[in-house]
């Protein structure tokens, strides 16, 4: 929810102290002492560290790209003519050739993003890449000229343009929007918000709305604010400070802003001293330095996993509230350190290794096996609503059987309309018993590694360093490398060759990955993104 500009945009500093006695006297520095006061104290007053580069730990290795799902509109950046399925992960040829030839840096590929249509990679120089759809200009460059091939442009990996001197570090994309941000904490945006009833546009200016930015745009927000990390929703973005501020913009239909419908301008939340944000389609998530676990925004399918207690049955969460289930003192310490979300379902990343879900759980969306606890008491919900479902019919059944007795006892058509009168024929309907597809409190997903057995054949549980959530579908790897997908991916997003849906983690083998340890994984709308 918004604060009030003028406490909320302030960075915390200290008042300086006057010269010592023992200072007089020397040679005037000739570096401006006030600059290097300000670089320190500024530096002491960040609560989260500036983002930097990735170290890849194996000298002599670099990271490369694989992709799977449908790439109709390009995404796949493998060029025009390669825009239809892939079932299985498959190396991306340009980008291994790009990695080969050190046009990608060192070390290669450092980062993705997949947005809906369209994919973004960061290298190790520090440049940005797109491909895929540029309908909503969210690939950063001029795709179309009297002298540009429009579908091979959008189809093939470009360089974003307007970022000289800007190292990129992370980047994010929603639906129609990109975003970058650098090793100062300067963030940058491309692209254009949708919402539920069309175009919202860009930003805002004092002329009024911006339509769309082609290049990529530094929001005046963040002039002075350094950004550490930013994550997007389908169509809101929430950017988190140095400071531990977060703000949020965009698309806040559902209460994913806060208490703001609509926001072109990033404006900050009532939240402090946050370290990790998070977000689902249309849901909002931040944790602060001590563990606690805060959501808000869109709720029908549980999928903020607030507590009964503290307001969770409402169909919206409508200001930033605790998640108790959450809480580090339920796991032995163990924190969130990462949150994904897709249309109805989120998961949570401990750093115990351990992944948490709430909200929507049927077609294998949360990856719990139909004997895990709140798959059983779902299901024996159901049976006693099926139960008490089946008395209430029988019931209406003899109720309707003796007021067709009644009514034949009465043939007279004015006994029958006297007797009658005012009541109903026929026994109320009874309410049909519907199965709940809803966890309300996040629970632990179940893994077991391919490579490990325990004994008893079930195997061992991973460690999971990394999760992606698409809209019905969820992606991890663990610390051997090792990807796994569960839920519905009708477009090829499992990455399981014909199985379009897995009800429980399960872990993707083929040949394409059998070189490579997954480190990353980004799950956008019909395509996926593996590093």
């Amino acid at each position: 929810m918004p604060a009030t500009r003028s406490s909320s945009r302030k960075t915390a500093t200290r008042k300086a102290k006057a010269p010592t006695s023992s200072t007089r006297g020397r040679p005037r520095a000739t570096t401006d002492i006030r600059s290097v006061r300000k670089q320190k104290l500024s530096s002491e007053a960040y609560l989260n560290s500036l983002p930097k580069p990735q170290v890849l730990h194996a000298p002599g290795k670099r990271r490369t790209l694989l992709v799977c799902g449908t790439g109709g509109e390009g995404q796949f950046g493998l060029g025009p003519d390669m825009t239809g399925e892939i079932k299985r992960p498959r190396l991306h040829s340009i980008i291994e050739q790009m990695v080969n030839d050190g046009q990608l840096g060192e070390s290669g590929i450092e980062c993705i993003a997949a947005g809906g249509m369209h994919s973004l990679l960061v290298d190790s120089l520090g440049q940005v890449w797109s491909f895929g759809i540029n309908d909503s200009m969210a690939l950063g460059r001029t795709t179309k000229g009297p002298d540009i091939d429009s579908d091979e442009a959008e189809s093939t990996p470009g360089l974003v343009e307007g970022l000289i001197g800007f190292r990129a570090v992370s980047v994010t994309a929603s639906d129609n929007l990109s975003l970058a941000v650098s090793d100062k904490g300067q963030l940058r945006a491309w692209g254009l918000f949708k919402a539920q009833e069309g175009f919202l546009g860009f930003g805002s200016t004092s002329s009024g709305p911006r339509k769309a930015a082609g290049i990529p745009q530094a929001l005046h927000e963040f002039a002075k604010v350094p950004v550490c990390s930013v994550s997007c929703g389908e169509n809101h973005v929430l950017a988190l400070t140095c400071t531990g501020l977060v703000y949020a913009w965009g698309d806040g239909e559902y209460y994913q802003l806060g208490d703001r419908a609509n926001g072109l301008r990033p404006e900050p939340l009532h939240l402090r001293n946050i370290v990790l944000i998070g977000t689902g389609y249309y849901t909002s998530f931040a944790v602060d330095k001590d563990g606690v676990v805060f959501a808000f925004g869109l709720n029908q399918m549980r999928q903020t996993g607030v507590s009964n207690d503290r307001g969770g049955e409402a169909e919206v969460i409508k200001a930033p509230t605790p998640i108790d289930a959450l809480h580090p003192d339920q796991h032995n310490g163990a924190r969130v350190i990462q949150i994904s979300g897709g249309d109805h379902q989120t998961i949570f990343l401990l750093d115990n290794g351990e992944v948490w879900g709430c909200g929507r759980c049927d077609e294998g969306r949360l990856g719990l096996p139909q004997d895990h606890p709140e798959m059983l008491a779902i299901e024996n919900s159901f049976q006693v609503a099926m139960e008490e479902q089946r008395v209430a019919m029988e019931e209406q059944r003899e109720a309707e059987s003796r007021l067709h007795e009644s009514e034949a006892q009465n043939a007279s058509p004015s006994a029958s309309t006297s007797r009658h009168h005012g009541r109903p024929k026929t026994a109320p309907k009874v309410q049909e018993a519907v199965r709940d597809t809803r966890v309300a409190e996040p629970v632990r997903i179940p893994f077991r590694s391919p490579l490990v057995d325990n004994g008893s054949g079930s195997g061992q549980q991973p460690k999971i360093v990394s999760i992606s959530a698409g809209s019905r579908y969820s992606l991890a790897c663990d610390d051997a490398g090792i990807m796994y997908s569960w839920g519905e991916g009708t477009s090829c997003q499992l990455g399981l060759g014909p199985i379009d849906m897995a009800e429980t983690p399960t872990a993707v083998l083929n040949t394409a990955l059998r070189n490579y340890a997954v480190v990353e994984l980004s799950a956008g709308g019909q395509h996926v993104l593996i590093r």
